[in-house]
């Protein structure tokens, strides 16, 4: 099986720059298909804690990207939310296929530039997912400079309509972020991303449950990635939202939990594990 050290593994989900050049010397033994394949995965959960003018949500996600050795990887995540007291109820999954389509240099000015498709979806009934079939494409791209790296990506999000009539109706969302960050040491590893985040209007419609006009906020998300040892890192993150306008019950009637900031301010706190 192939080892591999994660760079660093970003804020955004789709924007995970790994570093696959500490490779275990290929065995002379025959290898299966699926192992020629198979280049590195890695699994990981966080808990996020959201303090609107509300009562508070909390949301808890799963994640896990399988990278192939054909500069192809598969980005898959899931979360559950609930607020108050209330109990834990499922949300929305993602799932993404990722194209590596350039990688020049070596380990110390590596630079990356990645496309992504995929969707955004739930097709069960509860308080936190949408009933959406999202469409997402993604750009991203990473500079390193020894310890240092830097980045910008945009997603594009093409929203669909709502099983669910409580949902309120959304146009496209548009994500564009910048991050830097900083390998202090080799266990000890710190970022600070940036984005603009546009909502565009809904549909119209009988019930008026739709956002009625574009609504746009900045955010800045600050994380801390401590290493236990050279496979499990402990993250420990905020996000804060930087636009003061007051809480929509239409935008909180969306459910689009998964984007950044767009409740107010939070904490969170994860683990990733490195196959």
């Amino acid at each position: 099986m192939m080892k591999y050290l994660p760079l660093f593994f970003l804020i955004s989900n789709a924007f995970a720059v790994i570093d696959y050049s500490q490779v275990a010397p290929k065995s002379k033994t025959s290898r299966t298909s699926s192992s020629t394949w198979y280049k590195g995965m890695n699994m990981g959960a966080s808990y996020e804690a959201i303090s609107p003018k509300q009562a508070e949500t909390n949301l808890v996600k799963l994640m896990a990207t399988y990278q192939t050795n054909f500069n192809v990887y598969l980005d898959t995540s899931f979360w559950a939310g609930k607020n108050g007291g209330d109990s834990f109820g499922a949300g929305n999954m993602e799932a993404k296929v990722g194209f590596n389509w350039l990688k020049m240099g070596n380990t110390h000015d590596l630079a990356t530039l990645d496309m992504v498709a995929g969707v955004n979806f739930s097709s069960w009934d509860s308080n936190y997912a949408s009933g959406r079939l999202d469409q997402v494409y993604s750009l991203l791209s990473s500079k390193r400079f020894v310890s240092f790296l830097i980045g910008l990506g945009a997603e594009w999000r093409i929203s669909g309509d709502s099983k669910i009539e409580e949902v309120a109706s959304i146009g496209n969302v548009g994500t564009y972020f910048a991050m830097a960050g900083w390998e202090i040491s080799s266990d000890i590893r710190f970022v600070l991303e940036g984005g603009i985040v546009s909502i565009s209007p809904g549909e119209p419609n009988d019930s008026g449950n739709y956002l009625n006009e574009k609504m746009k906020y900045t955010y800045i998300s600050p994380l801390l990635q401590l290493g236990i040892f050279s496979q499990l890192w402990v993250e420990l993150g905020a996000a804060f939202k930087m636009n003061n306008e007051e809480y929509s019950d239409t935008l909180a009637n969306a459910r689009l939990y998964d984007l950044k900031g767009i409740y107010g301010n939070s904490l969170f706190t994860g683990i990733k594990y490195s196959l």
